[in-house]
């Protein structure tokens, strides 16, 4: 098996919990530990991980997960399960507070993340102090790995939610490869580890093959790691693996091809565009200067796209919006709820009659995140 480093243990001796997303990097992070754990180089009776549950997580990934969280389970794990509030749903925040949905094109930290996951799963892991908080996050070894994998962002898949890196984070698998990843979940490991871990790579086979995993040439660098491309995950419908109206491949192949649940896509793209949007001349400081810039979604635009993912929520008989946020979006429609920075004033700004710029930018999301003092009440658990 690999052998854990001097650092590892030592981090691992502390209290510690685990942030869990489901995903192939915090899935193979937790099993790795398991594997400490049943060889004998950790001793920790009941290992604690937090998952947060966004109410549309991809069903093939919670499937498996289930499966995961049983098995590990008989070892004497404990899942904690925790949910967004509703004000920091996916589907609240778009059609009833107006946040525009990420692009992929963004790399930094996305709103979607920190909202519907890392912000739950820090209130959880608070209550216990500032225990460790172990994570699947995965960095190379040299700037130009780091530089390949910034670039590539979510190509093989991504890890959301994990917490900010600090000094109270520490990822296991910090330095592992994308092959690596591969090989631990399909248990191509050392006879003795696969012994082992016999139930749990039973498990995380399955988690590979949703994935479905493309190894493809090696890259120019003489050691670096092949090629890998994977099918890319986020929440049912989630915008940020796709930009088109068109739903991308991986998603159809899971959904199926005449599934409505394809249309989330072009409602996205909808939503992204100019005439869904609040216009306004800002000041760029990246560009230093005035530019037009795309912001929150209209009003009109949020009743829009509303109804055709309800309408899409009827015919795929799948449950995206529930009641309690069905509630609190028309809320804020009543409410006239708008962006920090944004009101109804704004929707009658029009672009002027003379020659300039048009769209050089768009707001960034940390800019229009609402203030939370005029929002409906809320709770984490109202529907539930």
């Amino acid at each position: 098996m690999l052998q854990p480093t001097p650092e590892l243990l030592t981090r691992l001796s502390e209290p510690w919990i685990a942030a869990y997303s489901a995903g192939k990097d915090s899935t193979t992070m937790i099993a790795y530990i398991e594997c400490l754990r049943r060889s004998g180089w950790i001793d920790v009776a009941s290992p604690l991980a937090v998952q947060s549950d966004t109410g549309v997580e991809d069903q093939s990934l919670m499937a498996v997960s289930r499966r995961f969280r049983k098995v590990l389970g008989k070892s004497g794990w404990v899942f904690k399960m925790v949910r967004p509030k509703i004000s920091e749903r996916l589907y609240t925040q778009i059609l009833g507070r107006g946040l525009p949905p990420i692009h992929p094109g963004i790399r930094n930290f996305r709103w979607c993340s920190r909202s519907t996951k890392k912000d739950p799963m820090g209130r959880f892991r608070r209550k216990f102090g500032n225990l460790l908080t172990l994570t699947g996050l995965r960095w190379g070894e040299s700037d130009q790995r780091d530089a390949k994998l910034v670039k590539a962002g979510c190509q093989a898949g991504g890890e959301c939610g994990v917490p900010d890196p600090d000094n109270r984070t520490y990822s296991p698998i910090i330095n592992w490869s994308t092959c690596m990843v591969i090989d631990w979940l399909n248990g191509i490991v050392d006879r003795e580890t696969h012994d082992l871990m016999a139930d749990v790579f039973e498990v995380t086979r399955e988690l590979a093959a949703v994935y479905g995993f493309r190894t493809g040439q090696p890259t120019f660098s003489e050691w670096g790691e092949a090629e890998v491309q994977a099918s890319r995950f986020g929440c049912r419908g989630c915008p940020a693996i796709g930009a088109e109206a068109e739903a991308p491949r991986s998603v159809v192949n899971r959904n199926g091809k005449d599934s409505p649940l394809n249309e989330i896509y072009a409602v996205w793209h909808e939503a992204r565009e100019p005439h869904s949007r609040i216009k306004k001349y800002k000041f760029s400081r990246k560009q230093g200067k005035f530019v037009w810039m795309l912001g929150c979604l209209r009003m009109d635009a949020r009743k829009r796209l509303f109804d055709r993912i309800m309408d899409i929520q009827v015919r795929a008989g799948v449950r995206l919006v529930t009641p309690a946020e069905e509630k609190f979006i028309r809320q804020c429609w009543e409410r006239k709820v708008y962006p920090r920075g944004y009101s109804e004033a704004d929707e009658s700004t029009e672009m002027p009659d003379v020659p300039m710029p048009l769209f050089e930018g768009e707001a960034n999301a940390s800019e229009i995140m609402p203030w939370q003092s005029h929002l409906p009440s809320q709770s984490a658990n109202a529907d539930e």
